[in-house]
């Protein structure tokens, strides 16, 4: 049977969105098939669409999904729809908390479900946070692993813990949150000066604000003005060097990086400290979190400079106890996910599958793999 066909005919066919603060992303996800006809689009946000308010945002988000979600349902047997988006989401009710990247600070809560539901009501919806998207491959029962983070270093930062013998992500019982460690405080220093930055949501000195890709692509355009170490990184005056887009100024970092450049390893350790705090005070309170997953284009991007700064700046601060008598604690836990453009999407079909029966998580009968 030619593929196109079979997933059309396919009776458990699942619409996918991944809604980034960078792209937004859909496609047509089956458990037999797996994910076809992808599509993408440049992210509506706060940035790309300034004259917009907040809620005009959220809107304009909700009627793309509503023009491709009945598109695909006219030609395809739909039992599903599920929405991974960059966002905090009340797991209990599916509510959109508000999201810096793809909003910004003005942001209110959102009931997207309420509105995709009541447009298309013969679906069933599923409005999901894009790292339990990730995080739903690495759901399976597993007897060697107790617990599974898996954080994103992307526009922004986010965890999310699944617990393998219970069979579920455990969710603040009233909020419904878990994982937002990118809007954790934490210190951030430049030649010894501490740095205040106001997070995309509009709180201050958050690890998103230094450590995200968004963050980092802010310090290096601030570079000449944070720090006296400027010049020993690169050559462009400072109007140019500020003037110059992104992309440039991150390919240009990485280029230091792999000149092996002092200054611009010290920048990476900055980067990556907040990261770094986080996961040794995660492991403090947590010792069964027996698998650290990290993915997101930042730590892609950065590779191997990444990861070495990651267990550098971990052993220098250090885990009480721990790291200087198992300087491998933290590496035998770390798993660096090559995941790709359409990781996303494969995780919100797989996550809609699991909680529409097609692919059972646990030998207890959960198969959401959310604790109400």
């Amino acid at each position: 049977m030619h593929p196109k066909r079979q997933i059309e005919e396919a009776n458990d066919a699942i619409a996918v969105f991944d809604l980034g603060g960078t792209w937004f992303r859909w496609g047509i996800y089956d458990s037999a098939g797996g994910l076809s006809g992808v599509s993408r689009r440049p992210a509506i946000n706060y940035l790309s669409q300034p004259t917009l308010h907040a809620r005009e945002l959220q809107m304009a988000l909700t009627q793309l999904i509503i023009e491709q979600a009945r598109h695909t349902h006219e030609r395809s047997q739909l039992q599903a729809v599920c929405v991974s988006i960059g966002a905090p989401v009340n797991a209990h009710d599916m509510t959109v908390l508000g999201s810096g990247p793809l909003w910004g600070p003005e942001a209110e809560p959102f009931s997207l479900r309420t509105h995709l539901a009541h447009a298309l009501p013969d679906l069933a919806w599923y409005i999901i946070n894009d790292i339990t998207a990730l995080l739903a491959p690495y759901m399976s029962p597993s007897d060697a692993c107790r617990k599974t983070m898996l954080i994103t270093v992307s526009s922004g930062i986010g965890s999310r813990l699944h617990d393998h013998r219970l069979g579920y992500i455990p969710f603040d019982t009233v909020h419904g949150v878990q994982g937002e460690i990118g809007h954790l405080v934490f210190p951030f220093q430049l030649d010894g000066q501490l740095v205040n930055r106001r997070c995309e949501c509009g709180g201050w000195n958050h690890m998103n604000a230094f450590s995200s890709g968004r963050g980092i692509a802010h310090t290096l355009r601030e570079l000449p003005l944070l720090t006296r170490g400027y010049p020993a990184l690169f050559s462009e005056s400072a109007e140019n060097w500020r003037g110059a887009d992104d992309d440039y100024r991150l390919s240009a970092f990485l280029t230091q990086l792999e000149r092996g450049n002092d200054a611009a390893t010290a920048l990476l350790d900055a980067f990556v400290t907040p990261l770094s705090r986080a996961l040794a005070t995660a492991l403090s309170l947590d010792p069964e979190i027996d698998r650290i997953v990290i993915t997101g284009g930042v730590a892609r991007g950065l590779g191997r400079h990444y990861q070495q700064a990651l267990g550098r700046t971990f052993l220098r601060d250090g885990l009480y106890q721990i790291s200087e008598r198992d300087p491998e604690y933290l590496s035998r836990r770390l798993q660096w996910d090559a995941t790709d453009d359409f990781s996303g999407l494969r995780g919100a079909g797989i996550y809609a599958a699991r909680a529409l029966g097609h692919i059972k998580n646990s030998a207890n009968g959960e198969h959401d793999g959310v604790k109400n």
